[in-house]
């Protein structure tokens, strides 16, 4: 019987699977396997997946990194298996990502990028400017969007609510 999980990334093993799912899903733009065991090691990153589990097997569906600057958040990258897609993982790992932002969460998305972008409006993200030329391989623009933490906004400025 198969059970998902969402969470933290909680082995090391798993930083392989997000590898090979890097390259699968970004091509060229993965990256590289020394890059995602720094950030595992590295406390201003979050790692989150949501893993299927099959037994003793554990696959990973989708995952989400972030890293953690100062008051806010920054997605670096966030993916999912193509088979997997639109079934409400990344939605679920985006809202999680949510739940531990303070003030918010930032991201650029290639301007191209149309699914993403309106999966990242429909869970509430803004565009807030455009970073010409941003993507080397393709010199493709990014759009920057953010995520404001609505609790900050309702408190009186005390913390209170």
């Amino acid at each position: 019987m198969e059970k998902m999980r969402l969470g933290f990334l909680d082995r090391r093993e798993g930083i392989r699977d997000i590898f090979l799912l890097e390259k699968q899903i970004f091509g060229s733009n993965y990256l590289s396997l020394s890059d995602l065991f720094y950030m595992y090691d590295h406390e201003s990153y979050e790692l989150l997946a949501a893993i299927e589990q099959c037994g003793a097997e554990e696959r990973i569906i989708s995952y989400l990194i972030l890293l953690d600057a100062f008051e806010t958040y920054e997605i670096i990258k966030f993916g999912t298996v193509e088979g997997e897609r639109r079934k409400g993982w990344g939605k679920k790992l985006l809202d999680l990502a949510k739940s531990m932002a303070r003030d918010g969460i930032f991201l650029e998305v290639r301007e191209t990028n149309r699914n993403a972008i309106a999966f990242y409006g429909k869970n509430g993200f803004e565009k807030i400017n455009i970073r010409k030329n941003y993507y080397r391989d393709t010199n493709e623009n990014a759009v920057v969007m953010c995520w404001k933490n609505k609790r900050e906004e309702e408190t009186d400025g005390s913390g209170a609510l």
